[in-house]
C-alpha cells in the first residue's frame, strides 16, 4: 500500500495542474460586444460601481419610452468568469430580480429630461451617490447628485452649477494622486480635482475643479464658495470631451486627428 501513495500524488498534481493550466485571468486585446446588457437603442457612457468578478453598471440608454431622443440611466449587473483549464474569459449578465437598492437608486434619477454621463462615487463618511449630468427646459446640461441613500442633508441639493448658466457641464469624474475610483473607503483615497467638460467657450473643453483637502468633496462641489476652475493642458483648437480617470490614466474622447486619447 505504501507503494502506491507516490503514484496517487502524481496523478493528484497532474490532475490539479490541468485544472489550472491558466491561473491569471486577463481581458482580452480587442473590444468586445457586452451583447447580454447591450439593446437595439443606444447605450453609453457607462460606470462601473463595484470593482470585482461581479459588477454594478450603470450606464446611459434611449431603450426606456418611445422617444429615440430620450436618455436614461439604467442598471444591470455583469458576472466574469475566468476559465483556468481552456483560458478563456466568460461574461454573463448577474441576477438583477432581487436588487432591488441599484435598481430603486438609479430609478430615482428619472425625470422627462436627458440624464448622461453616471459617475459613482463613495464619499468619505461611506455614502455611495451618482453624480451624472442632466439637460434642462433649455437644453443646458449641468451636474447633478444623486445619493443612494437620501438621509443627509448635505446631499439633499441635486443640481450642481459650477459655472455659468448657459453652457453645458457634464461627464463629472474625480482624480487624486491616492485616489482609486472602485475601492471601498478604506482603500479608495481622497479625491484632490474634479475632472469635467464643459463648451463655455463654443467648444467642449475638459476642465478641473481643486477639492480643498480639509472638505468632503460633494458638499463642496454642491455649496456656493467659489471654485478654483480651469482648463488642463491636454485640451486642443478640437472638440475635448467626457473625461474619466482611474489611477494615473485619463481617458477622453475627441475629434481631434487620431480620436479617443488617453494619458
Amino acid at each position: 500500500m505504501i507503494k502506491k501513495y507516490p503514484f496517487c500524488l502524481l496523478i493528484l498534481i497532474l490532475f490539479s495542474c490541468n485544472q489550472n493550466r491558466y491561473p491569471v485571468g486577463h481581458f482580452p486585446d480587442k473590444a468586445v460586444n457586452l451583447d447580454v446588457l447591450n439593446s437595439a437603442k443606444d447605450d453609453i457612457n457607462s460606470d462601473i460601481i463595484t470593482i470585482n468578478h461581479e459588477v454594478e453598471l450603470v450606464f446611459s440608454s434611449n431603450r426606456i419610452g418611445s422617444n429615440p431622443n430620450h436618455f436614461n440611466l439604467v442598471e444591470g449587473r455583469l458576472v466574469f468568469y475566468w476559465d483556468r483549464k481552456e483560458g478563456f474569459l466568460s461574461v454573463s449578465e448577474g441576477d438583477n430580480l432581487f436588487d432591488t437598492e441599484l435598481r430603486d437608486w438609479v430609478r430615482k434619477t428619472e425625470t422627462p429630461f436627458n440624464e448622461k454621463g453616471p459617475y459613482s462615487f463613495q464619499t468619505p463618511e461611506g455614502n455611495r451617490i451618482l453624480l451624472f449630468s442632466r439637460d434642462n427646459d433649455q437644453g443646458f446640461y449641468s451636474i447633478h447628485v444623486e445619493p443612494q441613500v437620501s438621509n443627509s442633508s448635505e446631499l439633499e441639493l441635486q443640481n450642481v452649477r459650477i459655472m455659468d448658466e448657459s453652457s453645458n457641464e457634464m461627464y463629472p469624474s474625480f482624480y487624486g494622486a491616492d485616489y482609486l475610483k472602485g475601492g471601498n473607503v478604506e482603500t479608495q483615497g481622497i479625491p484632490e480635482k474634479l475632472l469635467f467638460s464643459s463648451d463655455r467657450d463654443g467648444q467642449f473643453d475638459v476642465y478641473e475643479m481643486d477639492i480643498p483637502s480639509d472638505q468632503s468633496p460633494v458638499p463642496y462641489l454642491i455649496g456656493e464658495t467659489e471654485k478654483n476652475i480651469q482648463k488642463i493642458s491636454i485640451n486642443s483648437s478640437a472638440s475635448d470631451h467626457m473625461p474619466f480617470v482611474y489611477g494615473e490614466m485619463l481617458v477622453f474622447s475627441s475629434d481631434r486627428v487620431g480620436g479617443i486619447r488617453w494619458f
